[in-house]
């Protein structure tokens, strides 16, 4: 119903309504890329959110929003229960939205929420996201290592300025670079597997590039194998090719801006006419 913009202004103006705010988020997660719902009710969470990915098979989190028209206290965020919620769900992980969170990094909320694992967000945090899903080309999957990596306040700030900061390059010249890297080394040690370090040479010697590191690779490669329906998966910093080189084009060529090549027609239906049928 929204445009990512239209979202993001919705998620923010909704921080003082219980309601409105646990809607949002559950719209929210979903333009993100989950399978989201809205739960709610007593011993419930707010919302939950599937996530399937080709490379670490299917994850569920808990989606929990804490409206306020000033900053809660510690003592205001029952973390024991949002914990309790994820147990219950099965999942895997819990995705915490309030406007703020009172307390320095070592106050009860960061203590808390590091022990319980609770991902700590704040509302113009979790716009911000929702907000630049088109624009950067932003997937669940990165939501997802957030949650499941960074739980008090200051460290999701952290982790988010560095999922929204501003690259030194054109994501879309990054992705023609991966794909090119990966077809120069098709052949090889083609009984091994292919991993980061084997395409990070060739890219990170072009100018265009210059201080380039492994993890803004491991990004780029991470947005193309979430994109590729299977086709590629990342599990750590290893590359795993379920496609050849033109498939995974097809696939992914649109985050790079690359015509993909036509599929070879098959022989099978000329020789069939060939004998008649």
């Amino acid at each position: 119903m929204f445009s990512p913009v239209e979202l993001a202004r919705y998620v923010r103006d909704s921080k003082a309504s219980w309601i409105d705010l646990e809607i949002a988020v559950v719209a929210g997660a979903r333009a993100l890329g989950f399978v989201a719902m809205h739960v709610g009710g007593n011993g419930k969470p707010d919302g939950l959110a599937r996530f399937v990915d080709y490379s670490i098979g299917e994850r569920t989190i808990t989606l929990e929003a804490k409206s306020s028209e000033s900053v809660p206290a510690a003592k205001d965020i029952d973390f024991a229960a949002l914990s309790v919620h994820v147990a219950d769900a099965n999942a895997s992980g819990c995705l915490l939205v309030a406007p703020d969170y009172a307390g320095d990094d070592e106050g009860n909320s960061a203590s808390s929420a590091r022990e319980l694992k609770i991902s700590c967000w704040t509302v113009e945090q979790f716009a911000s996201v929702v907000e630049s899903v088109e624009s950067r080309h932003l997937t669940a999957r990165q939501v997802l290592d957030i949650v499941h990596s960074c739980f008090a306040p200051a460290d999701v700030a952290d982790a988010v300025e560095d999922l929204l900061g501003e690259p030194r390059w054109a994501s879309t010249e990054l992705y023609s670079a991966i794909l090119d890297a990966i077809d120069s080394v098709s052949d090889v040690l083609s009984d091994s597997v292919r991993d980061i370090s084997m395409i990070s040479t060739p890219i990170a010697t072009r100018p265009e590039f210059k201080g380039i590191q492994i993890k803004d690779l491991r990004l780029a490669v991470s947005r193309l194998a979430s994109a590729s329906k299977g086709g590629m998966a990342l599990k750590d910093n290893s590359i795993f090719l379920n496609v050849d080189h033109d498939e995974l084009v097809r696939r992914v060529g649109h985050l790079a801006q690359r015509s993909a090549p036509a599929r070879r027609r098959s022989s099978f239906r000329e020789s069939a006419d060939d004998d008649g049928m």
